[in-house]
């Protein structure tokens, strides 16, 4: 099941994520980037993509938020190097304040990242069904 939905416009591209906790936000968080970013096939009955590599990661920011924020960054730049997206994590920790785990890898191959900020997030917050929600924008 996807649990994020993209939008562009005006050469931004708008990520919305949805999880039980905030680990799922993650998950949801490296998924849609890598879409956002052209990684996924386009094919809803598609294999998943071969894990290529590993990159162990931690970050730390002041509240969740910040820690998204810098979780998202650090995938891009991570990516941008290796020419490689992250469609999941595998986790050690998750507080509102650090996440730390290893990136796991799918080669983009010729797709060259063209986004490099987060310009802005709201979030994440619980909804009326108790799920975490957050919104990224992407630039």
């Amino acid at each position: 099941m996807k649990n994020y939905t993209l939008s562009q416009s005006g050469g931004k591209t708008t990520l919305t994520i949805e999880a039980g906790t905030k680990a799922g936000l993650v998950g949801a968080l490296l998924m849609g980037v890598a879409d956002a970013l052209g990684a996924l096939p386009k094919e809803s009955d598609a294999p998943k993509p071969e894990i290529t590599g590993e990159r162990n990661f931690s970050v730390k920011g002041s509240d969740i938020a910040s820690t998204l924020t810098k979780l998202v960054e650090t995938a891009l730049t991570f990516g941008s190097y290796a020419n490689e997206a992250f469609i999941e994590a595998k986790l050690t920790l998750v507080t509102d304040g650090q996440i730390d785990g290893v990136f796991m890898a799918i080669g983009t191959g010729t797709v060259k990242p063209t986004l490099s900020t987060v310009e802005d997030i709201k979030g994440p917050e619980k909804n009326d069904s108790g799920k975490w929600v957050a919104t990224i924008i992407l630039a």
